[in-house]
């Protein structure tokens, strides 16, 4: 009889969870940054800059996925998506988070994702 290990499955939703719940954090946080760093235009370029990619990102991860595979496609984007947000939040803290680079980072970001 074969005996199931449940480990690997809460594992990954553990990590689904957490990835969602940032993700989450992330579409209320970053335009609410972008209303006190630039104002209604810039928090309305930031969504369209963390959504516009969603779309792109699903179109290309089959690719990414069958060329890298599964575990490796998601370490490395999640990984580069943390980086991403981890240096908007460095450069806000130091004031040195400008329009442009706020909406490239946060457009790399929901691409890696």
């Amino acid at each position: 009889m074969f005996t199931r290990r449940r480990g690997p499955f809460w594992g990954v939703l553990a990590a689904g969870a957490v990835s969602r719940l940032a993700n989450a954090a992330a579409a209320v946080a970053y335009p609410w940054l972008a209303l006190d760093l630039g104002g209604p235009a810039l928090a309305g370029l930031v969504a369209a800059a963390i959504l516009a990619p969603v779309a792109l990102g699903h179109l290309t991860a089959g690719i990414v996925v069958e060329r890298f595979g599964v575990r490796a496609a998601a370490l490395i984007g999640e990984a580069a998506s943390a980086l991403s947000a981890l240096s908007i939040a460095a450069l806000a803290a130091f004031d040195l988070l400008t329009a442009p680079l706020f909406l490239a980072l946060a457009a790399a970001g929901a691409l890696m994702d």
